[in-house]
């Protein structure tokens, strides 16, 4: 005769077990929406959010350079629709200075952005330089790019990124220096306004 005893199945499961998980879930959930809406938000209508949103994409820019690009502040009402950058300042290699601005105001949508279209850029006191960085060499204006060794290009050839189409430039009191000071030429208080400009890397504008 078999006296051992049959095994207590454990308890099923209830509903209320079931509904405990399912709403932890859903907290969970919104807990995750609502730290991404207010991270997006930060980073986009306050000015420590936009200072941390510019030195990242500045961070991710350095490699490509053989100088630095610097801002000194951001400000905006809404990085969705534009931004200003103020003290702004873009060196070639062994830190030549090419070019300076007071500020630099972009007017865009983020539509727009996604498919390299500014609506608006303006700039306030700009300053250019042009000058040799060797003797009877190359200007700094040819050194603002990182060069890259010959097995790189063959390995991996730099793509050329797509031009920027801007509906309008605005520049205010600008100045243009060709060649080092003193013996340099200088042309100071420039104005100018063009409609439908393209922006290439090479630095070149049609």
């Amino acid at each position: 005769m078999d006296t051992s005893e049959t095994p207590t199945p454990p308890p099923a499961r209830g509903p209320r077990r079931a509904w405990r998980v399912w709403w932890h879930l859903r907290l969970w959930s919104a807990g995750v929406v609502l730290a991404l809406v207010v991270a997006l938000a930060w980073a986009v209508y306050t000015r420590p959010g936009q200072r941390f949103v510019v030195d990242l994409l500045l961070t991710r820019l350095a490699p490509s350079l053989a100088g630095e690009l610097r801002v000194a502040d951001v400000s905006s009402g809404s990085l969705l629709s534009g931004v200003t950058l103020r003290g702004v300042e873009l060196t070639s290699e062994g830190g030549v200075p090419v070019i300076w601005a007071d500020s630099l105001r972009m007017h865009y949508s983020l539509l727009g952005l996604a498919g390299g279209r500014l609506r608006a850029l303006d700039l306030f006191g700009p300053e250019v330089s042009v000058r040799p960085v060797e003797e009877g060499g190359l200007l700094n204006v040819t050194r603002i790019l990182r060069p890259r060794s010959p097995a790189a290009e063959v390995l991996e050839p730099r793509r050329a990124l797509p031009p920027i189409r801007v509906g309008r430039v605005v520049l205010r009191d600008g100045r243009f220096l060709l060649g080092a000071p003193p013996e340099g030429f200088a042309m100071d208080s420039l104005e100018l306004e063009l409609e439908g400009v393209v922006l290439r890397l090479s630095g070149e504008a049609e």
